[in-house]
C-alpha cells in the first residue's frame, strides 16, 4: 500500500471521528401555536403555512453564523493555554514574600488575580476574549486564587532557620455580570534562611536576609463566561395570504452568545530566592526571583444562547425557538518551565502587615497581582 493511500485512510478516519469537526449552531425557529387574526382563528393548515415560512430566513441566519463568527470557535487551543497560564500565575496567593523571617508564626489572608495577555498590555485581556469571534483563537486568559489564607510556622525548634507554610482557599460559584466562577486552592511550602536578617540604625531600616523556598500549590477553577456574537440582522418572511390578509414580517436572532465553560487546573512547584527590606519602621519592600515547574491545563466547552424573535404577528401565541451549538472541546496546556520575577510593597505596623505582591512571567506573558493582610509575629 502506498504512503498516499495510508495517509488518505488516516485522514478519513480523523474526519469520521470528528477530529476536525467545526463549531456549528443550529437555530430551531419559534412556533406559532395559536393565532386569532381579525376575528379569524387560524386552523392547523394555516398555522403550518405560517410556521413553514420561518424556515428559510432562520436557515439563512444559521448559515451566516456558521460561515462567519462560529467558524472562528472550532479551535480555542491558544485561549485554553492562556487560561492555563493565568491559573499558574495565580498560585502565590496570601503571599509571605515580604515577610520571610519571623520569630514564631505568620497568618495572612489574601486575594489575587492572574492574567495572560496576547501582548504586554494587561488591559487587552478582556478585549482579546471578546474579539475571538472576529479574529479567531487568541492567547488570553484570567484566573484567580480566590480568597485564601496562609499560615506559617517557624520550625527552628526542629531545624534552625527553617519555616513551613500551609495555604488553602475556596470560592463557591459567584456570578458577576456575564461571568461566574468557582475555585479551590491548597498548598504546602517550606523556606530556609540562607543569610540572616540585619538591623540598621536601631531598626529604622531592616534587611530580612535571603531565603530560598519551595513547595507545591494546587489551584482548580471553573469559569463560565459569555462571548457576544454579532447578530446577522432581521430576515423577512412571508406566509402569503390567509383569510384575505397578507401575512408577513421579520424574524431575528438577538443577544447571541457563545457560552464558554472553562475548567482549568494547575499544580505549581515554585523554587524561589526572596529578600525584603523594612524602611522607616513601617514601609516594606520585597523582591523575589524564581523558576516555577507548572503542570497546568484547561478544557473549554462551548454552548450557545440566543433570543429568537418573530415580529408582525400581533396577538399570536408563539412558542420560543432555541439555539443549539455543536462543538468539540478545546484543550490546552500551560508552560512547564516558567521563570518569574516577584515584588511587593506594603505597610508594616508592629505585628500587622499589609502587602501588595506582584508577579511577572516574562516568557509566558502572564501577570498576577494581589492584596494580602495579616499578622506576623
Amino acid at each position: 500500500m502506498k504512503k498516499r493511500q495510508i495517509l488518505l485512510i488516516i485522514l478519513s478516519g480523523l474526519v469520521a471521528s470528528g477530529a476536525f469537526a467545526q463549531s456549528t449552531i443550529h437555530l430551531t425557529p419559534p412556533t406559532v401555536v395559536k393565532w386569532t387574526m381579525n376575528g379569524y382563528t387560524l386552523d392547523q393548515n394555516d398555522l403550518k403555512k405560517v410556521n413553514d415560512s420561518f424556515a428559510k430566513p432562520f436557515q439563512d441566519m444559521e448559515n451566516e453564523l456558521n460561515n462567519g463568527p462560529l467558524a472562528k470557535l472550532h479551535d480555542l487551543s491558544d485561549l485554553s493555554k492562556g487560561f492555563a497560564n493565568a491559573n499558574m500565575a495565580a498560585f502565590d496567593n496570601a503571599s509571605l514574600l515580604g515577610y520571610q523571617t519571623y520569630d514564631a508564626f505568620a497568618v495572612m489572608l489574601g486575594f489575587n488575580l492572574g492574567i495572560a495577555v496576547p501582548s504586554y498590555d494587561p488591559s487587552g485581556t478582556t478585549r482579546a476574549i471578546n474579539d475571538i469571534t472576529t479574529k479567531g483563537d487568541v492567547y488570553a486568559g484570567a484566573a484567580t486564587g480566590g480568597f485564601a489564607g496562609q499560615v506559617g510556622i517557624n520550625l527552628s525548634f526542629l531545624v534552625p532557620k527553617l519555616y513551613g507554610t500551609v495555604k488553602a482557599g475556596f470560592v463557591p460559584s459567584v456570578p458577576v455580570n456575564n461571568v461566574s466562577y468557582q475555585q479551590g486552592m491548597f498548598g504546602l511550602g517550606a523556606n530556609y534562611t540562607l543569610v540572616d536578617p540585619y538591623d540598621f540604625v536601631g531598626g529604622l531600616f531592616k534587611w530580612r536576609g535571603v531565603s530560598v523556598g519551595s513547595g507545591f500549590t494546587y489551584n482548580g477553577i471553573t469559569t463560565n463566561l459569555d462571548v457576544p456574537i454579532s447578530s446577522p440582522g432581521n430576515q423577512a418572511f412571508s406566509a402569503g395570504t390567509i383569510n384575505g390578509q397578507a401575512v408577513n414580517g421579520f424574524v431575528s436572532a438577538d443577544n447571541i452568545k457563545a457560552k464558554l465553560t472553562v475548567n482549568s487546573s494547575s499544580f505549581v512547584i515554585p523554587v524561589d530566592v526572596m529578600t525584603s527590606v523594612q524602611a522607616l519602621w513601617f514601609l516594606n519592600f520585597g523582591l523575589g526571583l524564581g523558576v516555577d515547574l507548572s503542570f497546568s491545563s484547561t478544557k473549554i466547552k462551548l454552548a450557545a444562547d440566543s433570543d429568537l424573535n418573530v415580529s408582525g404577528l400581533n396577538g399570536a401565541t408563539i412558542s420560543p425557538g432555541s439555539a443549539t451549538l455543536t462543538a468539540t472541546d478545546s484543550k490546552g496546556g500551560g508552560d512547564f518551565f516558567v521563570p518569574r520575577i516577584a515584588a511587593s510593597v506594603g505597610l508594616d505596623v508592629t505585628i500587622f502587615k499589609l502587602d501588595m505582591p506582584v508577579s511577572f512571567y516574562p516568557l509566558s506573558k502572564a501577570f498576577a497581582i494581589g492584596l494580602t493582610g495579616g499578622i506576623v509575629w
